[in-house]
């Protein structure tokens, strides 16, 4: 109701001015899951998580795609990418910043597109392009679009099982036509 004071349904994540990027979406189980930035506490990110797909944003290089087992240790901030070191799990992708910088993902499954059921679509701001990844075989990764939207934010599975995509153009740091920010459709013609 309007004038209500809303329900705190989760508080107290650590903060700073930078390392803040994160997510919260609801998984195939109907929990809801948090992930969030170090903070700036690299420390805080050795703390592991549920098994889950996770994109991560590299410092500088090496940004990666994870598959998030209890007790992975995923490396941040003693190696990125592929390290083939005993102790850290080494990602399932890797891209470097002007091919992606990932930002928001999703698993497709039921949608529009069943041809894509099954993989990963990647969202990428400095890459401006959406990664398909087939998580059974990450070395065929394709992106089936590359530069015409500008910089993506995201890419979700709307309840008709189509695919939307967030465009980012208008942050400073793309270069905006005319209609952006917009949600872009993704859905076989017909």
């Amino acid at each position: 109701m309007p004038g209500e004071d809303p329900d705190v349904v989760l508080d107290g994540i650590p903060h700073s001015p930078i390392h803040n990027g994160g997510r919260i979406d609801f998984g195939p189980d109907g929990m809801l899951y948090v992930a969030t930035g170090d903070a700036n506490q690299p420390s805080s990110a050795q703390d592991p998580d549920g098994t889950l797909y996770v994109s991560e944003f590299g410092p500088d290089r090496d940004d990666e795609i994870n598959v998030i087992t209890p007790g992975g240790n995923y490396g941040w901030p003693e190696v990125t990418g592929v390290a083939n070191q005993d102790g850290f799990e080494d990602p399932i992708f890797v891209q470097q910043p002007p091919e992606a910088s990932w930002s928001g993902m999703t698993l497709l499954d039921g949608s529009a597109i069943p041809q894509w059921d099954g993989q990963l679509l990647i969202a990428a701001l400095r890459g401006q392009r959406l990664w398909r990844l087939p998580v059974d075989d990450p070395d065929a990764a394709v992106p089936p679009l590359v530069g015409e939207l500008g910089r993506l934010r995201t890419a979700r599975q709307a309840p008709d099982g189509s695919v939307w995509l967030l465009t980012s153009n208008r942050d400073g740091r793309g270069t905006p036509d005319a209609g952006d920010d917009r949600i872009v459709r993704l859905a076989p013609a017909g």
